[in-house]
């Protein structure tokens, strides 16, 4: 999915604070749903990149890698650590197939899903500002009461994720990436310990070395110069 947003409703006038962002929702208490982000340090850049609203009443943000894990964790943020794949896996257990709802990247993953009972699915074009309202209001009418699951990779699926819960304060939204795709198994699931580890990265980069090393490299550079620059704070 490619990304062509120019998405700026944030004051980026002064740094993100991570602490606001990450705090657990506890302290955000709320009556309505709110999308569930799961983020990565690679996804938390392109999120800042592209202006995302870190919106606390919108959407509550999860810990999905060991390098932003050992980010937060030396500045003494409060945070929970939960890779999304997992928390896909513990949620399906407990909600049936035709509870679900998936946004998709391609036909062959919404394929595999139905061979496995999932049956209700939307694979999602390229989204851009002029289609986003009109998609987010296409997976409510599909969506009504279900669990809607995005898998179209960040920041896309957080975008639409958040616009869709600004329409539908009731639909429970997961945004869990190629989580869906490991399910469905159109990608190479890794162990659940590396998983649990947070070195998804490293499984990625033995079964598609050439894509996830530039992607890998480029992302850790750039995420600590949000730091050193000061765009972040505590």
């Amino acid at each position: 999915m490619t990304f062509d947003f120019n998405y700026m409703d944030c004051n980026r006038s002064t740094p993100l604070s991570l602490t606001y962002i990450f705090l657990p929702d506890r302290q955000f208490p709320s009556e309505r749903c709110k999308a569930k982000h799961f983020v990565n340090h690679h996804s938390f850049l392109h999120l800042f990149e592209k202006g995302f609203c870190f919106d606390r009443k919108l959407g509550e943000f999860f810990v999905d890698g060991l390098l932003l894990k050992f980010a937060l964790t030396c500045l003494g943020i409060e945070h929970i650590y939960m890779p999304g794949g997992l928390y896909l896996t513990e949620k399906l257990k407990n909600t049936a197939p035709e509870e679900c709802f998936f946004a998709l990247p391609s036909d062959a993953t919404a394929y595999a899903l139905h061979q496995m009972g999932y049956l209700k699915a939307i694979v999602l074009p390229i989204v851009s500002n002029e289609n986003l309202l009109e998609l987010a209001r296409e997976i409510v009418e599909a969506a009504t009461g279900k669990l809607v699951i995005m898998g179209i990779g960040s920041p896309n699926q957080d975008l639409l994720a958040q616009k869709v819960v600004e329409l539908d304060s009731q639909l429970d939204v997961i945004c869990v990436g190629a989580a869906v795709e490991f399910l469905a198994g159109t990608q190479k699931s890794p162990p659940s310990f590396v998983r649990k580890s947070g070195l998804e990265w490293m499984w990625r980069l033995t079964t598609n070395f050439r894509v996830t090393l530039p992607r890998v490299t480029s992302s850790v550079v750039g995420f600590f110069e949000l730091f050193i620059t000061k765009k972040v704070t505590q």
